[in-house]
Formats: structure tokens, C-alpha cells, sequence
């Protein structure tokens, strides 16, 4: 019986070895870099210092979160008002969209089912990519630049149409409202209004299919008008949330960040009072493809752990049942034919466990939920506006006023606010790091701006 102990002791050693390769509370491009001080120091340097904890992660991060963490800290810089630092930061994350299909070593990698699904550097879902376009091309508006932040709306909708290795009919509304007005302030008014028109046919889309109370709201926003030169922007409520759910938490889903109540806002100056209404849903966007809505993404790789899955307890069971025969028999031969089974079937099992299909929750969460547009004529001597907000009954929500820039650069001025300050959120993204590694934000360490705003 020497032979028959053998093969099993071979089996368990092999077992072993396939078994602590793959079971690791962690890999290694979830784990922290470690950055040398002055390194670290010259590239804070030129960013604003209440941004400094979202952007030290772009070094300690590495290359698999640079987009993620370039455009959170980007809209950092934005919402404090440093431009140069947005720009800089938002250049680097739309170029890294751009090669999203590259050929390389890290994409390959990344579609291999033996990896762990959040080892591929991110990209973003269709709406984040989507969303860094946006942003970029309000900064060409900040400064001026239309002809780019025609092309930067138009390279959003593009972002729009790509989805989990699949085309889908673009309906970002509020990218092609915003390619109009730059298409207008660069002169070329046919462009503009066809897409205008495009802009309200997708609204329109979203209109019969939008759920919450900001729907009363929807169908205010209209074409600008002749003499219309400021455009007004503004964000509202939290990010859209990724969860996981599936036997393997494979499947990634949507729900809506915490709640909110505003369903327009008013733009204040001394003779001015001009409203903006919402234009787009972005806990929409992130759970359709094309208009339609999706229960689940990401199904495919479950569907190859289960097959490896059934193929090893298949082989399990025929393995033990031909090893007690052998037992019984003595028939060697048996015995030979039950190793091979035991084998394979561990084989199998360990290759279901190092699948490791989990879904990649990593997400943009300083994005806001709602995007509101207005526009109006104001004249070019007017330098700030105070914002107000309401719900849908008209009455005031009790969200602290904002008194927001109005940037005049060329023919046309854009004005740009929010409800949720873009620093209110941890250190790390959701997600994005080993859970050991997480630093919470300290509350005490907040702006005076997010505190007002915890405070509502």
C-alpha cells in the first residue's frame, strides 16, 4: 500500500502549495508606497494645502489609482478655486481615459481571470469618464478656451457610449447642453443648436424615466437665448455608491448617495435673479447603459468560478468514489485513476479560489448627484452671485448660500457651484486601498465651509 500513501501525500503537498499561493488577505498592489519625504514635499508644493491629503495619494497610490485619485483631488482644487492645480490634474486623468484600450502588460493583466479584478489601474465606470470630461471642459470655459471645451463635452459623450467592453447610445444630456453653449460662445451657432437639440432630446428621455421629487423641476431649463451670456452650473448631493453583491461579490450595483431635497437653485446679484434647473441625474447615468436600466455588471467572471467551481467537486466526488472502491478491491490500477481525480478536482478548487471575481468597488465619491444649468444675460461688471436653493414646492432648502465667482473671459462668463464642499470626504476613496491602510478623515480637520455643511 506504499504506492496509494504516496500519491496522496504527493496530492497534499501539490494541494498546499496551489492553495497558500492564492489565499492572501491581500495582494500587493493594494498595499501603500513609500514615498521619501522631499519627494513627497515637491510635489505638494504647487497645490492647495487644504487639498494635500487627497493628492499625497497620487504618489503613495501608484499608477492603479492615478486617474481616481487625480480627479478627486482635481475637484478639490476646483471647488477652492485653484485652477491651475485642476487643470494640471485633470490633464493628466482625461490622457489616461483616453488610452483606456491600450495594448499593455497592466491591460492584459487585468483581464486575466486569475487576477484580482481591482489590480487593473482605473478608468472609471462610462459615467466617472464621463465626468472628468465635464470637469476639464468647464475649466476651458473658466479660461476662456471654447474650442477645447467643445472638444472635452464632446470626448464626455464619447466616454458615455463605451461600457463595460460594449457600445451603448450616448444620453448625457447636460455634456451635449454644454458642447452647445461652447459651440455659441465660439461663434458657430448652427453647431450650437443642433446640439441644444440634442441636449433636450436626451432630457427629454431621462424626464419619463426620472423617479424623485426633482422631477417636477425637469422641463424649466430652456435654449438660451439671443443676449444671453453667462452660463450657470450647479451640483448637487453625494456620489452614486458601488456595492457588490453575488454568491462571489461579483455583481456591481448602484444605490443613491445620502438624499437630498434640491430641485432648483436661484443665482443671485444685485438686479439679477436667474434660476437653474437640474439637467442630469448622475445615479442615472451610472445605472443604465444607453437609457435602459441594468439589475448587474460584471456577471462574466462568476460565471467562470462556478465552472471551475463544479469542475472540482465533480472531480472530488469521482475521485473518492473510485479511491474506496480501490480500498476494497486492491485494485492498483484503481488507486492510480482515484489520485489523478483527487488531484485535478484540487486543482480545480484552487483555481475557483484564486479567481477572486470581486467586483471593483473603487469609485469617484466627491461627485455630486445632480448636475443644474441655467443661463442668463449679466453684465460683464457683476464679479460674484449669491446661490440660493429650493425643493420642489418651491420652498427654501436650508443649505448654507454660496457666494460664487462669475468668470467673464471672452464673449461669455460661467458661474459655478455646489452644495457638498469636494474636500467633505476621506482621505482614501472607497475602496482603493488595502483596509488596514485606510486613514478616516478626522472631523476636526474639516473646512469651515464642509462644517456648515455637516451641520445641515
Amino acid at each position: 500500500m506504499k504506492w496509494m500513501g504516496a500519491s496522496c501525500a504527493t496530492a497534499a503537498c501539490v494541494l498546499g502549495l496551489a492553495v497558500s499561493g492564492c489565499q492572501t488577505a491581500f495582494q500587493d498592489h493594494e498595499k501603500k508606497l513609500v514615498v521619501a519625504p522631499e519627494l513627497m514635499n515637491d510635489f505638494l508644493a504647487d497645490k492647495p494645502a487644504s487639498t494635500h491629503r487627497l493628492y499625497r495619494n497620487v504618489l503613495v497610490h501608484g499608477d492603479r489609482n492615478l486617474v481616481l485619485n487625480y480627479i478627486r483631488a482635481g475637484l478639490a482644487a476646483l471647488d477652492v478655486g485653484d485652477l491651475d492645480a485642476a487643470e494640471a490634474s485633470f490633464d493628466v486623468a482625461v490622457e489616461k481615459i483616453d488610452a483606456i484600450y491600450a495594448d499593455n502588460k497592466e491591460a492584459k493583466e487585468a483581464r486575466s481571470k486569475f487576477t484580482k479584478e481591482n489590480i487593473k489601474d482605473f478608468k472609471g465606470e462610462s459615467y466617472e469618464r464621463a465626468m472628468a470630461f465635464y470637469y476639464r471642459g468647464l475649466l476651458y470655459l473658466m479660461r476662456g478656451d471654447y474650442g477645447n471645451a467643445q472638444a472635452s463635452f464632446g470626448s464626455g459623450l464619447l466616454q458615455d457610449v463605451y461600457a463595460e467592453d460594449q457600445e451603448y447610445a450616448q444620453d448625457f444630456a447636460s455634456l451635449a447642453f454644454l458642447r452647445g453653449w461652447a459651440y455659441r460662445c465660439q461663434g458657430s451657432e448652427s453647431a450650437a443648436v443642433q446640439s441644444f437639440k440634442e441636449a433636450f432630446a436626451l432630457h427629454k428621455k431621462q424626464l419619463e424615466q426620472e423617479v424623485r421629487p426633482v422631477k417636477v423641476a425637469l422641463s424649466r431649463l430652456r435654449a438660451p437665448l439671443g443676449n444671453h451670456n453667462v452660463l450657470l452650473v450647479g451640483e448637487a448631493g453625494a456620489a452614486p455608491r458601488k456595492m457588490a453583491t453575488g454568491q462571489f461579490n461579483e455583481r456591481l450595483i448602484y444605490r443613491r448617495g445620502a438624499p437630498h431635497s434640491v430641485a432648483w437653485m436661484v443665482f443671485r446679484g444685485a438686479d439679477e435673479h436667474v434660476a437653474a434647473y437640474p439637467f442630469e441625474d448622475i445615479f442615472w447615468q451610472a445605472s443604465t447603459r444607453g437609457g435602459r436600466p441594468v439589475d448587474y455588471i460584471m456577471e462574466g467572471k462568476a460565471a467562470f468560478k462556478e465552472g471551475a467551481e463544479t469542475v472540482g467537486k465533480v472531480a472530488l466526488a469521482a475521485g473518492a468514489a473510485t479511491g474506496m472502491y480501490a480500498l476494497q478491491t486492491q485494485d492498483r490500477n484503481a488507486a492510480i485513476a482515484s489520485g489523478v481525480l483527487l488531484l485535478g478536482g484540487l486543482f480545480a478548487e484552487a483555481i475557483s479560489n484564486a479567481t477572486r471575481p470581486d467586483a471593483d468597488l473603487r469609485q469617484w465619491d466627491n461627485l455630486p448627484e445632480n448636475i443644474y444649468l441655467g443661463t442668463a444675460e449679466i453684465p460683464p461688471t457683476l464679479k460674484t452671485l449669491e446661490v440660493a436653493h429650493f425643493d420642489a414646492t418651491d420652498k427654501p432648502v436650508s443649505y448654507a448660500n454660496r457666494t460664487v465667482n462669475v468668470t467673464f473671459t471672452g464673449q461669455c462668463g460661467i458661474a459655478w457651484t455646489r452644495t457638498v464642499s469636494a474636500l467633505a470626504v476621506p482621505d482614501e476613496a472607497p475602496d482603493s486601498i488595502a483596509p488596514e491602510y485606510v486613514v478616516k478623515k478626522d472631523p476636526a480637520s474639516a473646512t469651515s465651509n464642509e462644517a456648515a455643511e455637516s451641520a445641515e
